[in-house]
């Protein structure tokens, strides 16, 4: 895994679990400065028709460091992933998540 070099970003953490068809999407963005401003959209994906497809968003926002935990009812048989944009302080990073199929 490739870390990416950012100059006010310090790390951005982002995973996706479930306990029977809830899924739990997460991310934890860390700026480098403690005033940093933050904002972004946390996304939750489903995989279909062979392309992945926004399914739900949530908006948030901070300063310094931020983390964002959601709850979503699932379909068996779907896969998921949680993907983020953010912007700290202007710049701009999208990650996303590995998948998990319900």
């Amino acid at each position: 895994m490739v870390t990416p070099l950012w100059d006010e970003i310090s790390n951005i953490l982002i995973d996706i679990s479930a306990s029977g068809t809830t899924l739990y999407p997460e991310v934890y963005i860390n700026a480098k400065s403690s005033s940093s401003s933050i904002s972004g959209t946390m996304y939750l994906e489903k995989y279909t028709s062979r392309k992945w497809a926004s399914v739900k968003s949530w908006n948030f926002s901070g300063t310094g460091n931020v983390f964002v935990s959601k709850s979503y009812k699932g379909t068996p048989g779907i896969e998921y992933r949680t993907k983020v944009v953010v912007d700290v302080d202007g710049e701009k990073a999208t990650a996303t998540s590995g998948s998990w199929k319900l």
